[in-house]
């Protein structure tokens, strides 16, 4: 078993070193002011995680760490290549600690540990550059309980330090201590508080933002979720979690089956729950999410006394879903055909045209994203939409038709929010009579 794991990781290996950035990669790495060193350290640790972007804004997220291997890479000259291997090498690093959480646990090493391999919620994690705040925080999550006592300290700060939902690591560790009246969860507890103490110290207390967040909503999600995890659906790069019966009758079927899986639902519920709805929290929606919650599951089935080379089978999903994530223009025509009805992937999808020099597709992306953005009344994605228009529009000489996109941009944008547009209209100066 292990040398099938070993062959199958090289394979991944030899495939990812081919990828390029995609997505956030571009913001958080490539375009970001990631030097010189000393500075740009200074500011991951004193600052908003989406500070050093070239759009940085205040995103409420505190995830240092995370920023400071990006930063270490960019000061060795290492490329989009070696970043995806550094992502392969936390989810092997991963793989093996549920394996050894499992073994801990009565179950079956192997059998956690392949399944986690395999699972295809980590294809986005390994094409995804940006998504090592997933893999980092589940990393030090699944190791601070395999190692528990004083070793939870350390490692539960670095999780929580790496992405926000790794604070729900600190329910698994009281849950687990409880059960075996070990009252070892204070180690983790306070390596939680001391990173939350630095949070603070650094960045204001989070609001709620009140959005979609409710009950209903929340159990349908949560349901979902539950559905995805053990079926993985294909649904582009937005989970499918929606609120509908389906979402609800999984979580009855899960919470009613509590006492026969024990820890998986409570595992996956746990590190869903940030995510699921059930508060007015803003969360912008990734297969991602769904990463750590997986785990459990792995740990669930690890009991069944079952071969695990079968799991393998998985990876014909994995492998095709990861290769999407090889370069934008793959990535976001998947993401359109998968979620049509989403301007952001019709956005992305004219911009990787752009960059391939197909300005026509590109055009075509771009007044769809226009469009579907316009009847979801949503000036996020139409501004940069129809301000790409216009771009287009001066490149082929038409300058009647480019002042219209921006003007139009200008007219749905808040204050400030068309800056873009605002300077290309300048530019043009007044209409000639």
């Amino acid at each position: 078993m292990l040398r099938a794991s070993a062959v199958y990781v090289l394979l991944l290996a030899a495939l990812l070193l081919g990828f390029d950035w995609v997505w956030d990669d571009r913001a958080l790495i490539v375009g970001a002011e990631l030097e010189p060193l000393p500075q740009a350290l200074w500011r991951a640790w004193t600052s908003d995680f989406w500070a050093l972007a070239p759009d940085g804004h205040d995103s409420g997220m505190y995830r240092p760490l995370v920023t400071t291997t990006y930063i270490l890479e960019r000061s060795l000259g290492l490329g989009a290549g070696f970043a995806h291997l550094v992502n392969l090498a936390l989810h092997v690093g991963v793989a093996l600690g549920a394996a050894h959480l499992a073994d801990a646990r009565g179950g079956r090493a192997a059998i956690a540990g392949a399944l986690v391999l395999v699972h295809p919620h980590a294809a986005e994690l390994l094409g995804n550059v940006a998504a090592r705040t997933d893999l980092m925080a589940a990393l030090f999550v699944v190791w601070s309980l395999v190692l528990r006592g004083r070793a939870a300290l350390p490692l539960m700060l670095a999780a929580c330090l790496s992405k926000e939902v790794a604070f729900m690591g600190v329910g698994v560790h009281l849950v687990w201590s409880a059960q075996e009246r070990s009252g070892q969860a204070g180690w983790a507890v306070l390596g939680a508080a001391l990173a939350l103490g630095l949070r603070l110290a650094v960045l204001p207390a989070p609001q709620a933002d009140v959005g979609e967040g409710g009950l209903l909503v929340g159990a349908a999600s949560s349901g979902w979720a539950l559905v995805d995890m053990a079926v993985p659906l294909e649904a582009g790069p937005w989970p499918v979690p929606r609120p509908d019966w389906v979402g609800w009758a999984a979580l009855a079927v899960g919470l009613a089956s509590l006492r026969w899986t024990r820890s998986w639902v409570a595992w996956a519920l746990l590190f869903w729950f940030p995510m699921a709805g059930w508060l007015p929290l803003e969360v912008r929606p990734s297969r991602a999410l769904l990463y750590l919650p997986a785990i459990g599951l792995a740990l669930w089935l690890a009991r069944f006394k079952a071969p695990a080379w079968p799991l393998f089978g998985l990876a014909l999903l994995q492998v095709p879903r990861m290769m999407h994530w090889k370069a934008p223009l793959p990535l976001w025509t998947w993401a359109t055909e998968q979620s049509p009805e989403v301007p952001l992937a019709w956005l992305n999808l004219g911009r990787a045209h752009a960059e391939a020099e197909d300005f026509q597709a590109a055009e075509v992306a771009y007044v769809q994203a226009a469009s579907l953005a316009m009847q979801q009344q949503d000036a996020t994605f139409f501004v940069p939409a129809a301000t790409s228009l216009g771009r287009l529009a001066l490149r082929r000489g038409d300058v009647a038709g480019a002042r219209v996109f921006f003007q139009d941009a200008i007219s749905v944008a808040p204050p400030g929010a068309a800056a873009e547009a605002e300077a290309l209209l300048a530019e043009l100066g007044p209409p000639a009579n």
